[in-house]
């Protein structure tokens, strides 16, 4: 295999026909191995249609002055950027729209790719050319595409008016009215934060009272019977107890269960200290468990005091009854009922 390089190639073989031909393509080569190597340019083919030289080393392609040129194929080649700007040009050597219809640039390092002046293609495949990530043109006319392991983008100059259009009205709208804010951003990827982007606008619109968000949350709050101030937390709570209702739950909030137990435990002797403990509860349930506890441990007390009393009681019965029956002692020996010592030793 014999290497050649392109522009050699090409004076060799097609620079005293260039006015004629419409062909240039691998079929000059000594040899079908041979590869062609480093920059090609095709300047001044008026009547060349077609260019085929796929399966080759070229490294860069610059066409210009083509104007029939309609059919391009340098798949599996090295070429990192393809435009295709000044393929027909005007008579101030300007670009003008080309008559391209087919582009086949399939397995080389494409780094960038321009086709704003191709608009009559038809057909643009493109697949494995991975740092291919933005293309640059027209596509609506395209009815072939083929981009597999390419990663690109299509991004015509409507779509960038359009978008920096967005984007400042989107600045305006995130803005205090004289001044535009800032778009968030991503910290971690470096771009646009979409998720916040949307909270922030969400709450932008529902600050301006005559905002679509703002009429419907104040429609939402109307029938949720609420205040026109009731925060996002009402509304969750009120639409909570609705949808328990309708399941047939029994449902009761945190604030409703903190209050109503206070005066209820209160009564059953409870310190204010551990009372307002429930208030630090995270939800309802909690806040009935920590009630159950609290009453327990206070029906544990209760019971242990009952207990308490009941040996206290005990023994009390005990002493009073020891103490009657010394008092009725003495009185029977006063009232002489009961002999004495004496008397029983003289009996005796």
């Amino acid at each position: 295999m014999a290497d050649t390089k392109a522009n050699e190639y090409l004076r060799d073989n097609y620079e005293t026909t260039k006015g004629t031909e419409v062909k240039i393509d691998n079929t000059k080569k000594a040899t079908a191995t041979d590869k062609l190597t480093g920059d090609l340019v095709i300047d001044d083919y008026p009547e060349l249609k077609e260019i085929e030289l796929d399966d080759n080393e070229i490294t860069s392609l610059i066409i210009t002055k083509c104007p029939k040129l309609e059919t391009i194929n340098i798949a599996h080649n090295k070429i990192k950027i393809l435009d295709f700007i000044k393929v027909s040009v005007d008579g101030s050597g300007e670009g003008t729209d080309n008559n391209i219809e087919e582009i086949t640039a399939g397995h080389n390092e494409l780094e960038r790719l321009e086709i704003i002046k191709c608009v009559k293609l038809q057909r643009l495949y493109i697949p494995n050319n991975s740092k291919l990530t933005k293309i640059k043109g027209n596509t609506s006319h395209i009815n072939e595409i083929t981009t597999t392991g390419t990663p690109a983008e299509f991004v015509t100059s409507d779509d960038l008016k359009e978008l920096k259009d967005i984007k400042n009205t989107v600045k305006e709208l995130l803005g205090d009215g004289t001044t535009k804010a800032k778009i968030p951003i991503d910290p971690a990827t470096g771009k646009v934060d979409l998720n916040k982007l949307k909270g922030d606008l969400i709450i932008k619109g529902s600050e301006n009272p005559s905002s679509p968000v703002q009429i419907e949350l104040d429609a939402i709050k109307a029938v949720l019977e609420l205040e026109m101030t009731a925060t996002k937390d009402q509304i969750l709570e009120a639409i909570q107890r609705l949808k328990d209702a309708g399941s047939g739950n029994n449902y009761i909030s945190k604030t409703y269960l903190v209050e109503s137990s206070g005066n209820s435990l209160k009564g059953l002797g409870i310190s204010e200290s551990d009372i307002n403990k429930l208030g630090a509860a995270a939800s309802a349930r909690d806040v009935e468990t920590s009630r159950n506890e609290l009453i327990n441990n206070q029906f544990d007390k209760l019971q242990n005091k009952l207990k308490y009393a009941h040996y206290l009681n005990a023994g009390l019965g005990t002493f009073s009854a020891l103490v009657l029956l010394i008092l009725v002692w003495m009185v029977l020996k006063d009232r002489k009922l009961l002999p004495s010592q004496e008397e029983k030793e003289e009996k005796d």
